[in-house]
């Protein structure tokens, strides 16, 4: 469900027009494209905590089943895949995961004005 989220949070993203702002990002040098690139994700992953935490009492799930999500996302970390650094660090996306789920409100995923240690 998570994954489902997530991409509908880019829809979001493309709707509040988050996605043109960020077609308009320096791509170069790559570290920098790869910086943006991880901002829109992770701020992807923590929409898409907003929206699980909205509708968590419906689904019926307990506390367990949050720490899964967040396992989840911290076993897809670009770390973790051994990827490219694109999406985020086990940790940021634990982390942002976190927080879109325990402020469940989208302005709690502004990764924009995080700092660069929020989004490795």
């Amino acid at each position: 469900m998570h994954v489902l989220a997530h991409e509908y949070a880019h829809h979001v993203q493309n709707l509040a027009g988050i996605m043109s702002a960020y077609a308009r990002r320096p791509v170069r040098p790559k570290a920098r494209a790869l910086a943006n690139n991880r901002r829109l994700e992770l701020q992807a992953d923590c929409l898409a905590a907003v929206f699980t935490r909205r509708v968590w009492a419906s689904w019926e799930y307990g506390a367990e089943a949050e720490e899964a999500l967040v396992d989840f996302s911290r076993r897809s970390g670009d770390d973790a895949l051994k990827r490219e650094r694109s999406h985020g660090s086990s940790k940021s996306r634990a982390t942002w995961v976190r927080r879109g789920f325990g402020n469940a409100s989208p302005g709690a995923c502004n990764t924009w004005i995080a700092p660069a240690s929020r989004i490795a």
